[in-house]
């Protein structure tokens, strides 16, 4: 065999997945070990998005581990949910967006709001979750949640405004827009700040400086060079709001 053919040979995909996937199907239940676990996770993964993805199925399935209690979903998506699979499967092996859900899970937001929140650059995604909410809510329990989510959000008063600081960098971006450190010292909250015009406050934008807790930090530009005083700052929670005039 030509050294081209012996890579052709490695290349193509082989039905060891197929095979043990259907396996599990018919056969009678059984306490799966470790091993037969993870091996059921990638076989699941490959029936759901295909054999060109074995090997990061079985790397995933080994990094997610295994356990005795552990319940997942078994085989692919219905045929119009599975776009919407791969775009909650996105979330949670791409980092920024997985600490974009966590932060929204730790604001007290559902596993579906964190996880359409985490999506917010892409409206076509969100809208195969919302297509298939149902069915993406049922497939979010089987994954399991790393994060504990709080089980009631605490009232927002007056006295919260001192969690939240905006101060300018003395920077400016393209345009002449200045810039400010946006810090949030308390549980996390999703602080937005509203500028408005100097001499005319009819006009005005809201600006989203994101989750931030702890001391936590994040550097935002004002809406243009028109709108540079700020009005006012917002903080919320999954329940609950409260504006601070600045």
């Amino acid at each position: 065999m030509s050294t081209l053919e012996s890579c052709r040979a490695m290349a193509r995909p082989k039905p060891v997945y197929w095979l043990l996937l259907l396996l599990w199907t018919v056969s009678p239940s059984h306490a799966l070990t470790c091993d037969e676990q993870i091996t059921k996770s990638a076989a699941e993964c490959v029936a759901a998005t295909g054999l060109a993805n074995a090997r990061s199925c079985r790397a995933r399935a080994e990094a997610e581990g295994c356990s005795s209690g552990r319940t997942t979903m078994t085989g692919p998506a219905p045929d119009n949910c599975a776009s919407a699979k791969l775009n909650v499967d996105w979330v949670f092996t791409d980092a920024g967006a997985t600490r974009t859900y966590q932060g929204y899970r730790r604001a007290g937001r559902s596993p579906y709001d964190a996880l359409h929140g985490a999506q917010d650059h892409n409206p076509a995604a969100q809208a195969s979750l919302e297509q298939c909410r149902g069915w993406v809510e049922t497939y979010l329990a089987s994954r399991g949640d790393a994060v504990p989510p709080i089980s009631k959000a605490r009232f927002l008063t007056r006295s919260d405004c001192q969690c939240a600081s905006v101060i300018p960098t003395g920077m400016q971006v393209q345009g002449g827009k200045p810039q400010y450190r946006v810090t949030g010292s308390c549980d996390p909250l999703i602080i937005s700040v509203r500028f408005t015009n100097a001499m005319n406050e009819t006009q005005s934008a809201w600006v989203n400086a994101g989750i931030l807790s702890g001391g936590g930090g994040r550097t935002i530009t004002a809406p243009n060079y028109e709108l540079t005083s700020i009005r006012a700052i917002e903080l919320k929670n999954a329940d609950y709001s409260v504006s601070c005039p600045f």
